[in-house]
């Protein structure tokens, strides 16, 4: 289970030198991307994350390339996406590897399979739609539910795959996407500005994320440095985790892990969490299609471990309260290529 788990996860399952500010603050300025009806991109990631589950530590380093072909259509785009390289490492404290070189090659069997990803964008690049969600789902549902243990990956694809509409899929995409929010908004200076509340759709459960975004320094007719900060409530974070624990405990209940339903349950309604994502995002201004974004991400979560298992007190060697902390750093970069 940990194997289909980890491939799950990783299917659906993203700060550069500080330039001179050299513009008046109480000026207001705004990037206005005068995009070509025809162009390709090239998108590369890097990702560092770091688990520390009650002591015990998981690195995993990601690397991914990406391409694209954009067409304007109508008042918006229509694009073509296309993983082309993905790697994957994972190790422990001690360095050793915790996947083995066939179980690295099914993650990125897993994340090429999506093949081509068709998506329709409005006029700022924002994904409305992925159209052909419905191809993608079926790859992913045949590579997941092949060998022996098939029945784990059929309960896999429905937690975490099944539900997935053009819509809800194009939402995971503008989330992990900050160039989405800096076209067309005016900006000052050193000065916050509120952006409208996004919503994560995710197993039946919605989240509503406040993000702020801050001009750092505007170099005329060479480059903008941005901030861009997204920290939902702590209230609106749990009420997300419940929800969507209590989606993926009944799924649980329609397979053979029917027993575990109720302590999912218990999980949902007993755990806290916290995060912050703090990004710089250097654009820029001759051609604003290309920029990169370094972001930091910082996940804390405890569960009452006491109210898990309805005792008064652990059992020896049992803590009260389990523990899970993530940190991840990770460098997107889009460009024009030729």
């Amino acid at each position: 289970m940990h194997f289909k788990r980890f491939i799950a996860s990783a299917a659906v399952s993203a700060a550069l030198v500080s330039l001179p500010v050299m513009a008046n603050a109480a000026e207001p300025y705004v990037i206005k991307p005068s995009f070509p009806d025809n162009f390709k991109m090239k998108i590369t990631v890097v990702s560092d994350d770091v688990e520390d589950t009650m002591g015990e530590v998981k690195k995993t380093h990601l690397d991914m390339g990406a391409s694209a072909e954009l067409n304007r259509s109508g008042d918006g785009y229509k694009g073509t996406y296309r993983i082309e390289t993905f790697d994957m490492k994972i190790v422990g404290a001690d360095g050793k590897s915790q996947i083995s070189a066939m179980e690295t090659a099914m993650a990125s069997s897993l994340i090429k399979s999506i093949g081509v990803a068709k998506v329709t964008m409005n006029s700022n690049l924002e994904p409305v739609s992925v159209d052909n969600i419905e191809d993608i789902k079926a790859s992913m549902k045949s590579l997941l539910t092949a060998g022996s243990d098939g029945d784990e990956g059929t309960l896999l694809y429905n937690m975490l795959i099944a539900n997935q509409t053009p819509e809800t899929a194009a939402n995971l995409i503008r989330q992990s996407n900050k160039a989405v929010s800096f076209y067309n908004i005016p900006l000052t200076l050193g000065q916050p500005v509120e952006l409208p509340p996004a919503t994560l759709d995710f197993l039946g459960s919605t989240l509503k994320t406040r993000t702020t975004m801050t001009l750092k320094s505007w170099e005329a007719g060479k480059t903008a440095r941005l901030s861009y900060v997204m920290n939902p409530t702590e209230e609106d974070l749990n009420a997300f985790m419940s929800v969507m624990m209590k989606g993926m405990a009944s799924q649980l209940s329609q397979g053979e892990e029917a027993e575990n339903v109720e302590i999912m349950n218990r999980i949902a309604d007993n755990m806290t969490m916290t995060m912050v994502e703090d990004c710089e995002i250097d654009v820029d201004l001759v051609n604003p299609i290309n920029y990169t974004s370094t972001c930091d991400t910082d996940i804390v979560m405890s569960i009452d471990l006491l109210k898990i298992m309805q005792v008064e007190s652990p059992p020896e060697g049992t803590p009260a309260v389990m523990s899970f902390k993530q940190s991840s750093h990770k460098v997107s970069d889009t460009r024009v290529v030729p």
